[in-house]
């Protein structure tokens, strides 16, 4: 309206994954579960779409970087730790505790908490980000795979071994990203095979 404007993330469904249904509907559950967590210390979700054969996601801007290259820096500050620490529990706890519209519990597990997945805003705003992989108890889909998916250095073995996966998992991913927020250092390195 008039000179209204607001910037916004857009992330969209390749052309070739949106010819997979089970693509598709991972991106639709995505958007929905997203549309349930309202919260200071996570990404906002505010539109799921579909426009001239795209699926898409409209999603709040967050005007920073991923802990990814603040990590690769000098080490965090501890204050700067600290409040990264705080906040990223925060949203994770809020996730874990989410209902829908009724009062039933989401069950939410982000599944891959991981330096990639913090967002931190040049004005010092901290927000879990990227529920794509993001399981909640009612999407049979995903309870029913054994597709491992996340970011390896972060995961529990449950997850690794395809087991089924419950908040526990997702607190084990955030205690390994904040053992490298506060030393700035990995809790493991992979090594890959030299031959």
């Amino acid at each position: 309206f008039g000179a209204f404007r607001k910037m916004l993330a857009i992330k969209c469904l390749h052309d070739h994954l949106a010819e997979n249904s089970k693509f598709v509907e991972m991106f639709l559950d995505e958007g929905r579960l997203a549309a349930c967590l309202s919260h200071p210390n996570i990404v906002h979700t505010f539109d799921l779409g579909h426009h001239k054969g795209t699926f898409y996601l409209a999603m709040e801007y967050v005007h920073g970087m991923s802990l990814v290259p603040m990590l690769r820096r000098n080490p965090l500050p501890l204050p700067v730790a600290m409040s990264v620490a705080i906040a990223s529990t925060a949203g994770l706890a809020f996730a874990h505790n989410a209902k829908d519209e009724r009062g039933k519990a989401l069950n939410i597990v982000h599944r891959d908490i991981a330096p990639k997945n913090i967002l931190v805003s040049f004005g010092g705003d901290v927000k879990l980000t990227d529920f794509g992989i993001a399981r909640a108890a009612d999407q049979s889909h995903f309870t029913k795979t054994r597709e491992v998916k996340g970011t390896m250095n972060y995961m529990p073995l449950e997850q690794i071994l395809g087991q089924p996966t419950d908040a526990r998992s997702d607190i084990y991913a955030m205690g390994a990203t904040l053992y490298e927020v506060f030393p700035s250092q990995p809790l493991f390195e992979l090594k890959r095979n030299q031959h």
